[in-house]
């Protein structure tokens, strides 16, 4: 049983209004909701979670001096404890002389507990002359020190200057600790000034980061390996010498799987269709098949019902962008023995595969004499290239995807590149020769190549043009006019993701001269100049005209813009400035369209 406690030093409460506090939609008294906002809800919210936890809730309270309040809540304790964890933390840490420059007592407060309980010795000040003085009187140099930014009289920045200065401290000293910059340009101009900033509200985890960064590439690559997970590892070692036949149309999807499976040991096999994967599963022995749904020539779940007729205990494992409710039903009553979604979850992969497969005896002899037992991979951070920094893809989740593996993330966003550039194209081909399935596998196909890269939001648009096709196509009481409409709509809004997506893969190719698999330049070359002829620049006036007058009909009327000019140069600004639209900042807007309608003219 664990207690907490939330404690504020506002009005207070007499005893009857405490009395009344955990009612529903029942404040102190009338007036403090019209003062200070609420219905008094959540508290009885509260009461009702922590009962369930086998908790109790009070409050202690006086007028005047603010209150506590308290709860109870019943926890399991964990049988995993990651000890390894926390004695890296102790021996990075342990000792190291720390002083802490914050005016705020409470943040200063929170700042000495985190650095306290990674076995820091702690100095504080509470300004920055007051440190000055600190790091000027003590013999021995600190080995961090975090200042906070907006201090009276001296700022942090000032105060790490004059430090620097008197006592002939080394840059990588200094954390900076600011509310004040959450934008990365403010970030950026920061780092000109000092090259460690840490944007509050901290934690443990984010200060812990940052010191083992600044301790060096040695200390980061110790601190990862520790916390890399266990039965990963031991599912990976398990499955070592099994042979997988993974059958999967997605080049993106087949080198990320391919590459993983082959880093745990496993002999993978590739077929490109349902239909292939018959034949191979006929004319070869496997332990195991994972195996797409949404094909050409043949679906995973046709050729599943074909395979289980002569081979009724391989197990198969669906692989599938879709992670609605009752896909893994869907798949179970296919003859399927479970159900992996993408993005691919590393953990869950590997822990799903070995609860299905086991290698063959003489596959495992033959591959423990050529292979070693563990081929597990680790990042080498000295040896890859760094990790892209993107807007509109979250290269941390497709890291993830890919194991940590750097290189081989790079190598899957040169792959989406390829596959996914004429993505327009084909499903508008699809619908005009009104192949629903092709259509609907196109943006599906999208959808999952986009969660492996970590373009989030391009992964939500993309499912919800699939489910629009799966939806619409399958409705006959909707007329052929309405469904067409109602595609196109979700289709625009795919494009415009995409194109924002695509145009920062391409500069990123440009700047690191990337090229896509086997050499091919096309996508690095495929954004051209965009010709505006008088039709366009008309559309982009009465554009100006009604971002002038806030009108929301501007954002229908550069959609219409912004479709005409997918695929070049112009392409990234206008979607900038799209947004900027959809968000109702005008002022902003009309700015950067009348730039943009001058630099139209002279194009």
């Amino acid at each position: 049983t664990v207690e907490f406690e939330v404690r504020d030093s506002g009005i207070g409460m007499n005893a009857e209004q405490q009395s009344k506090l955990f009612k529903s939609f029942s404040q102190a008294d009338s007036s403090t909701t019209r003062k200070y906002g609420g219905t008094g809800l959540g508290l009885t919210i509260s009461k009702k979670l922590v009962e369930l936890m086998s908790g109790n809730i009070w409050l202690e309270s006086e007028e005047g001096k603010g209150s506590s309040f308290f709860f109870t809540a019943d926890f399991k304790q964990s049988n995993k404890n990651n000890d390894a964890l926390i004695d890296a933390q102790e021996s990075f840490l342990q000792n190291k002389r720390v002083l802490i420059v914050d005016d705020n007592a409470m943040a200063l407060d929170v700042l000495q507990a985190i650095m306290t309980s990674f076995h820091c010795k702690v100095v504080t000040a509470t300004s920055g002359l007051e440190a000055i003085a600190i790091a000027k009187q003590v013999s021995t140099k600190f080995d961090f020190i975090m200042v906070d930014w907006k201090m009276p009289e001296l700022d942090g920045i000032e105060t790490c200057k004059i430090i620097k200065e008197q006592n002939n401290y080394h840059s990588d000293n200094f954390i900076l600790v600011t509310s004040n910059a959450r934008d990365d340009d403010a970030l950026e101009k920061l780092k000109e000034s000092i090259n460690s900033v840490i944007v509050k509200p901290v934690t443990a985890s984010s200060i812990f980061d940052e010191m083992m960064h600044l301790q060096g590439n040695e200390a980061f690559k110790q601190s990862r390996s520790i916390t890399r997970d266990d039965n990963l590892i031991k599912n990976q070692q398990n499955l070592t010498g099994s042979k997988i036949l993974l059958v999967e149309d997605n080049e993106l999807n087949q080198e990320l799987a391919l590459e993983l499976l082959s880093q745990a040991g496993i002999i993978a096999d590739l077929a490109v269709n349902g239909a292939q994967a018959v034949e191979k599963v006929t004319n070869a022995h496997y332990d195991g098949v994972l195996m797409d749904l949404q094909m050409p020539v043949m679906d995973g779940i046709t050729a599943t019902g074909i395979i289980r007729q002569s081979h009724p205990n391989l197990p198969i494992i669906a692989m599938t962008a879709n992670a609605m409710a009752g896909d893994r039903e869907r798949v179970i009553q296919a003859g399927m023995n479970d159900h992996l979604a993408k993005p691919i979850n590393v953990s869950e992969m590997f822990a799903t595969i070995a609860k299905w497969v086991t290698p063959s005896s003489h596959q495992t002899s033959l591959v423990n004499e050529t292979k070693p037992s563990t081929p597990i991979v680790d990042v080498d951070v000295d040896n890859v290239p760094s990790l892209p920094s993107f807007t509109h893809i979250d290269s941390q989740a497709g890291l993830m995807v890919a194991n940590g593996n750097v290189t081989l993330y790079i190598k899957l966003l040169g792959k989406f590149i390829k596959g996914q550039e004429d993505f327009n194209a084909l499903f508008e081909q699809a619908l005009l020769d009104q192949e629903s399935e092709t259509a609907t596998r196109i943006a599906h196909t999208l959808k999952g190549s986009a969660g492996n890269i970590g373009a989030k939001d391009l992964q939500q648009q993309s499912d919800k043009l699939e489910h629009a096709c799966s939806r619409l196509f399958n409705d006959d009481s909707v007329v052929n006019a309405t469904k067409t409409k109602a595609i196109n709509e979700e289709l625009s809004l795919t494009n415009k993701q995409l194109t924002l997506v695509l145009d920062e893969l391409i500069d990123y190719c440009k700047q690191h001269q990337t090229t896509t698999s086997h050499g091919d330049q096309k996508a690095n070359d495929q954004r051209v100049t965009f010709s505006f002829n008088s039709e366009i620049l008309e559309q982009l006036n009465q554009l100006l005209n009604l971002v002038e007058n806030f009108e929301t009909d501007a954002i229908d009327l550069a959609q219409i813009i912004l479709e005409k000019l997918i695929g070049t140069e112009q392409s990234q600004v206008f979607t900038e400035i799209m947004s900027l639209i959809e968000r109702y900042e005008f002022s902003e807007a009309e700015e950067a369209l009348t730039q943009f309608i001058a630099n139209a003219q002279n194009t």
